[in-house]
C-alpha cells in the first residue's frame, strides 16, 4: 500500500475516533432498579495512531475491545453538535486518478495505450502509401509480399503479446494494425495496378471477403471493441489517404458491410457511426472520379441502404441505444443527398427534380417502415420526404402550380395527420403550406401576366390563389393544433380582390371583405375571423386613403365618392356590431374614427362649398346622439370633435362667401345652425361632466360674433357686439353660466378697443349724426347698463363702469381739442359724481374725482405751457368753477351724502 493511501487512511481514523469520544462525554440518565448499580460513562483515553509498520485496527474493532458497559437510559431526541471536521487538503487531480487507475494503470494508459494506437495508425497509412508508389527496382510481387510479410509480422506479435496481461492494451494495437494492413493489401492486390498480381476481379473479391470476415472472426472471439475500432480507423485512413481513388472507394461497401454487421451483432454503436462517417468523408475527399451516372448513383444507393437498414435494426432493438448512435440517420441522409445532387446537377441537370421526386418517395417509404417499427421514429424520414417533395416541385415545375402542388403536398399531410391525429405530421403540413403561401406571394408580386377564360380576364396565378385559400380554410375546421390557416386564407383572398379589382374600388372591395369576416365572427363564434377582420379593415382604409389622395378632384367621380360612403357606411355598420355584440371599445372607436373621416371626405367632395360646415356639424349631433343610443362615450366625444371641424370650416368657406338665398346671405343661413347646434350640444351632453364640453359655449358665441362682423359691416359690429354682451350677460347670470358672464367680459373689452382703433375714425354719418359717435355712444351706453345689470360688490361691475368711463373719455379726447379739453373731462367728471351719489355707485364717484383731478394735473402740466393766454384763462376759470361746485355739494349735503354713501 502507498504511503499516501496510509495517510489518508489515518486522517479519517483520527476523525472518526474524534467523534466517538464527543458523544461518550455526553452524560446520559437511565432509569435502574433498586438493586441494580448505576454505571457512568468512563472517559476512554485513545491512544495516538500506531505507526505505519504495525498492524492498523480499524474503528469497530477497537469499540468491540472496550470492556467499559455503558448503559444508555432513552431520552427525548435532541440535536447532537458535532465537532467541525478536520479540514482536509484537497487532492490534485493527477493524484486521484494515479489513486483511481494506480501508477503503473495510468503509465500503461498513456504510454502504452494511446501511442500504441497511433503508432499502428501511423504504420498502416505508411502501408498504403507504400503500396500505391511505383519503386523502380520492385514491382507488384515485391511489394505485395513486402506488406504481407509487414502484415503477417503485426498479427503475428499481436496473437503472442496478448497472452501476456501486462501487454494487452499494446497487443490490441497491434492487432488492430495488422488486419488494417492485411486488408488494404489483399484490396491491393486485384484493384491497384502498382501491386496488382490478381488480374481475376471475383477472385480478388472473394479474397477481400475472407479477410473481411477473418478480421470480423476475430473481433467476435476476442469481443474488443478497441481492436475493432483500431482496425476499422486505420483502414478507412489507408483508404482516404490512398493515391488510387478506385482503393479509396470501391472498398467502402464490403468493409462498411462487415463493420456494421459486427457493430449489430455485439452492440457497438460507436462503431456503427463510424463507419458512416468514414464512408461518406472518403467519397467526398476523392471527389468525383468520372464515373457514370447510373453506376454512382447505384453505389451510393447500396451504401445508403446499408447504412439505413443497420440503423432500423438498431429500432428494432429492445435494448436502449445511446444518443449518439442516432447520428447514423442524418450522416447517411446528407451525405447521400448531397452526394447525389451533385452528381445530378453535374451530368443530367434537366432531371434533377425527378431524382428529387425518387428521393421523396424512398424516404416516405422509410418514414413507414421506421413508424411500423417504433410509433415516433417516422419524423425525422417524413421531414425530410416533403421537404424533397417540395424542392423537387419548386425545381420542376414554374409559376403559380408550384404553389398549387406544393399545396398539394400539404394537403396530403394534413389529411393524414387529421386521419391519424398526428400532430407532429399537422405542424408539417403547417410549414410546407407556409412555404405555398411564401411562393404564391412571389409570384404575384413579381408576374403580371394575364388571362382569359369565359370572357373574364384575371392574372394568371388567381386560380392557384383561390385554390390555396379555399384549401386553408377547410383546414381551419379540420385543425387539432392551433395552426392559423384562417390566417393565411384571408391573406390569400385579400391578395386576389387587390389584384383583380379596380383600384379606385379596392377599398370599397377591402371594406366588404371586412364585414364579411366581422359577421362570420358573430355567427361562428371564432377569434380569429374577428382579428382578420381587423387587418382587413386597416389595409381597406390604407387603400380608401391613398385611392383619395392619388385621385384628388372636386367633385369627385362616382367611383371615389361612393367607395368612401360605402367604406364609411361600413365602418359605422362595424363600430355599432363590435360594440354591441363584443362590447370592443377601442376597436369600434377607430372603426368610427375611420368611417367618421371617410364622412367628412365625402361631403367635402360632393357638397357645396358654404354647405360643408352644416353637413359636418350634422354628423357631429348624430354621432352624439348615436353615442347616448348605444351608450358608447368614444363615439360621442368623435361626434364633439366633428363639431370643432366644422367650425374650422366657416373661416374657410362661410363667413366670406358673399352669397344671398330668398333674400338671406349664405353666411346667415349657415353660421346660425352651427351655433345653434353647439349650444344644444353643450345642453345634451351636460350630463357627461366633461369640462371641456364648455368649448361649445364659446365656440357658439364665437360663430355669432364673426358673423357680425361681417353681416353688420366695419361701422356696426360694435353695436352688435355690445348687445350681445349684454344678453349673454344677462342670460348667464339667470341660468347661472359663467362661461356666458366670462363671454359678455370679452365681448365688451373687444367692442371698446374696436370702436377706439377703428370707428373713432370712421367718416361715415347716419341721419346727419356721425357714425363714430351714434356707435360710440351705444357702445358707452350698453357698458354702463352691463355696470347695473351685474350683481352690487363684484368685480365685473367696477370693470364695465371703468370701460365704460374709459371710451367716454377717449371719445371726448378724439373729438374735443384744446382748453375744451380740461373742460369736457371735468365735465365728464361732474356727471359721473352725480350719477355716483342717487345710485350708490362708489365707482362712478372714484372715477369721476379721478378724472377732476386729472383735470389739475393737465392744467398745470400741458395747459398752462401750450395753451394760448385765453384758452388757458377760461380753462382755469371752467375748471375752477367746477371744483367748487363740487366742494361745495360735498360740504352744503354733509349729512346727506353721507347717507348716500
Amino acid at each position: 500500500m502507498s504511503r499516501r493511501r496510509v495517510s489518508r487512511l489515518e486522517d479519517l481514523l483520527a476523525e472518526l475516533t474524534a467523534r466517538v469520544y464527543a458523544l461518550e462525554q455526553k452524560p446520559v440518565e437511565r432509569p435502574a432498579p433498586a438493586a441494580a448499580p448505576v454505571y457512568t460513562p468512563v472517559p476512554v483515553v485513545v491512544p495516538p495512531p500506531p505507526p505505519v509498520e504495525q498492524p492498523q485496527v480499524s474503528v469497530h474493532e477497537e469499540l468491540a475491545t472496550k470492556t467499559t458497559p455503558v448503559v444508555l437510559a432513552p431520552e427525548p431526541e435532541q440535536p447532537v453538535s458535532l465537532p467541525p471536521p478536520a479540514f482536509v487538503a484537497e487532492t490534485p487531480l493527477s493524484d486521484r486518478l494515479r489513486e483511481m487507475v494506480g501508477d503503473d494503470e495510468w503509465e500503461s494508459l498513456v504510454g502504452g495505450s494511446l501511442l500504441n494506437k497511433l503508432g499502428a495508425f501511423v504504420l498502416v497509412i505508411g502501408l498504403v502509401l507504400f503500396l500505391g508508389y511505383s519503386f523502380t527496382q520492385m514491382g507488384p510481387a515485391a511489394r505485395v509480399a513486402v506488406s504481407l510479410a509487414v502484415s503477417g509480422g503485426l498479427l503475428a506479435a499481436g496473437f503472442f503479446v496478448e497472452r501476456l496481461q501486462r501487454y494487452r492494451v499494446f497487443a490490441w494495437g497491434l492487432l488492430g494494425a495488422g488486419w488494417a494492413c492485411l486488408y488494404a493489401t489483399t484490396y491491393a492486390m486485384f484493384a491497384v495496378d502498382a501491386a496488382r498480381v490478381i488480374y481475376n476481379d471475383t477472385l480478388g473479391g472473394l479474397l477481400l471477403v475472407a479477410v473481411a470476415g477473418a478480421m470480423i472472426a476475430h473481433s467476435l472471439r476476442y469481443q474488443s471493441q478497441t481492436v475493432t475500432a483500431i482496425a476499422a480507423a486505420s483502414a478507412y485512413g489507408a483508404l482516404a489517404l490512398s493515391p488510387s481513388k478506385q482503393l479509396g472507394v470501391g472498398a467502402l461497401i464490403p468493409l462498411s458491410g462487415a463493420l456494421l454487421y459486427l457493430a449489430d451483432r455485439l452492440r457497438w454503436h460507436a462503431i456503427g457511426v463510424l463507419s458512416v462517417a468514414a464512408t461518406y468523408g472518403i467519397i467526398i475527399a476523392h471527389g468525383d472520379q468520372g464515373s457514370p451516372l447510373f453506376t454512382t448513383q447505384a453505389f451510393l444507393f447500396t451504401l445508403w441502404l446499408i447504412f439505413e437498414a443497420f440503423d432500423m435494426v438498431q429500432l428494432r432493438s429492445e435494448q436502449p441505444r445511446p444518443g449518439y448512435a442516432a447520428l447514423i440517420f442524418p450522416i447517411n441522409a446528407l451525405g447521400f443527398l448531397l452526394l447525389s445532387a451533385a452528381k445530378w446537377e453535374k451530368v443530367d441537370p434537366a432531371h434533377l427534380p425527378h431524382f428529387l421526386a425518387a428521393a421523396a418517395l424512398l424516404y416516405l417509404g422509410d418514414a413507414v417502415l421506421r413508424g411500423r417499427m417504433q410509433s415516433n421514429a417516422y419524423q425525422y424520414s417524413i421531414v425530410l420526404a416533403s421537404g424533397l417533395a417540395a424542392l423537387a416541385v419548386v425545381r420542376h415545375a414554374g409559376g403559380a402550380w408550384a404553389s398549387v402542388m406544393l399545396g398539394v403536398e400539404a394537403e396530403l399531410l394534413f389529411l393524414a395527420a387529421w386521419r391519424w391525429r398526428l400532430r407532429f405530421l399537422e405542424w408539417l403540413a403547417a410549414i410546407v403550406f407556409g412555404g405555398a403561401l411564401l411562393r404564391m406571394l412571389w409570384i404575384a408580386a413579381d408576374s403580371s401576366a394575364m388571362v382569359t377564360w369565359a370572357g373574364l380576364t384575371f392574372h394568371n396565378w388567381t386560380p392557384a390563389a383561390i385554390l390555396l385559400a379555399v384549401v386553408a380554410y377547410t383546414n381551419r375546421e379540420l385543425r387539432t393544433v392551433p395552426i392559423p390557416y384562417g390566417y393565411a386564407g384571408s391573406a390569400l383572398v385579400q391578395l386576389v380582390l387587390g389584384a383583380e379589382s379596380p383600384k379606385r374600388w379596392l377599398g370599397l372591395v377591402w371594406t366588404s371583405w371586412t364585414a364579411i369576416l366581422l359577421e362570420l365572427s358573430f355567427w361562428r363564434k371564432a377569434s380569429d375571423f374577428r382579428r382578420q377582420a381587423y387587418f382587413a379593415w386597416v389595409l381597406a382604409v390604407l387603400a380608401v386613403s391613398f385611392s383619395f389622395f392619388d385621385h384628388f378632384s372636386r367633385p369627385a367621380a362616382a367611383s371615389e365618392w361612393v367607395s368612401l360612403a360605402g367604406a364609411s357606411a361600413l365602418g359605422y355598420w362595424m363600430t355599432l356590431r363590435l360594440w354591441t355584440r363584443e362590447g370592443k371599445l377601442f376597436v369600434s372607436s377607430l372603426a368610427a374614427l375611420a368611417a367618421t373621416g371617410f364622412a367628412m371626405i365625402v361631403s367635402w367632395l360632393q357638397l357645396p362649398d358654404v354647405t360643408v360646415a352644416v353637413a359636418w356639424m350634422a354628423l357631429a349631433v348624430l354621432l352624439v346622439e348615436a353615442g347616448y343610443r348605444f351608450q358608447h362615450n368614444h363615439l360621442r366625444m368623435i361626434g364633439h370633435n366633428v363639431g370643432v371641424g366644422a367650425f374650422t370650416r366657416l373661416f374657410f368657406a362661410n363667413f366670406t362667401n358673399t352669397g344671398v338665398t330668398g333674400g338671406l346671405s349664405h353666411r346667415l343661413v349657415t353660421v346660425l345652425p352651427v351655433s345653434g347646434s353647439f349650444l344644444y350640444l353643450y345642453r345634451r351632453s351636460r350630463e357627461d361632466a366633461w369640462p371641456w364640453l364648455r368649448l361649445h359655449l364659446w365656440l357658439a358665441t364665437a360663430a355669432i360674433a364673426i358673423l357680425m362682423r361681417f353681416e353688420m359691416g366695419h361701422v356696426f359690429t360694435v353695436v352688435g357686439w355690445s348687445l350681445l354682451g349684454v344678453g349673454l350677460l344677462v342670460i348667464g347670470q339667470k341660468f347661472e353660466l359663467e362661461d356666458w358672464r366670462w363671454q359678455s367680459y370679452a365681448l365688451a373689452l373687444m367692442a371698446a378697443v374696436r370702436c377706439v382703433a377703428s370707428n373713432f375714425d370712421d367718416p361715415q354719418s347716419f341721419a346727419g349724426l356721425p357714425g363714430r359717435l351714434l356707435t360710440a355712444g351705444l357702445v358707452i351706453s350698453a357698458l354702463y347698463v352691463q355696470e347695473f345689470l351685474a350683481p352690487r360688490e363684484e368685480l365685473p361691475r367696477t370693470y364695465y363702469s371703468l370701460l365704460g368711463s374709459l371710451l367716454l373719455a377717449s371719445l371726448l379726447y378724439r373729438e374735443v381739442s384744446g382748453s375744451g379739453l380740461t373742460v369736457a373731462w371735468g365735465l365728464q367728471g361732474v356727471l359721473l359724481l352725480a350719477a355716483g351719489f342717487p345710485a350708490r355707485e362708489r365707482v362712478l364717484r372714484l372715477t369721476g374725482l379721478v378724472l377732476l383731478l386729472g383735470c389739475i394735473l393737465k392744467l398745470f402740466i400741458y395747459d398752462l405751457r401750450n395753451l394760448e393766454t385765453l384758452p388757458r384763462i377760461l380753462s382755469f376759470m371752467a375748471l375752477g368753477v367746477i371744483l367748487l361746485g363740487v366742494s361745495w355739494v360735498y360740504t352744503r349735503f354733509r349729512e346727506r351724502l353721507r347717507k348716500l354713501l
